[in-house]
């Protein structure tokens, strides 16, 4: 069987990843020539250099890690490439939320959470979601 001719959609590229595993996803996904990405993962930092729209989702910790900040650079940086407002709405499941105006079919979501470099429980159904809008 060939997966990539079954199981692939061409025009996009899906993945989950943590940590800095999703700053190759974003260089990926946004590099010039590429495809559209969505990503989803538990800090997206790194994305500074990438050139291009990504639909995310991504979480971080407020304790614990100096990678929060490495975190909240790369969320803003997607707010402004996907031509988001700050303004955010808050959705399933608690604690995440969604900036407002994003262009269509680049959401991003964001969960900060009060644990540390960790997997949150609430992770499994917000990647669920995420990607179901696809």
């Amino acid at each position: 069987m060939n997966l990539r001719a079954t199981s692939c959609d061409g025009r996009r590229r899906f993945s989950t990843s943590s940590s800095w595993a999703l700053t190759l996803l974003l260089i990926t996904a946004c590099a010039p020539g590429s495809s559209d990405g969505e990503g989803t993962g538990g800090r997206p930092g790194g994305a500074a250099g990438t050139t291009g729209a990504a639909a995310t989702t991504g979480s971080a910790g407020t304790t614990g890690s100096a990678g929060t900040i490495g975190a909240a650079a790369a969320r803003n940086y997607l707010i402004r490439t996907n031509h988001c407002t700050t303004t955010t709405q808050p959705i399933d499941p608690s604690p995440c939320v969604a900036y407002q105006g994003c262009d269509a079919g680049y959401p991003v979501i964001w969960c900060e959470h009060t644990g540390g470099h960790t997997v949150p429980s609430f992770a499994p159904p917000a990647v669920a979601t995420f990607f179901q809008q696809f």
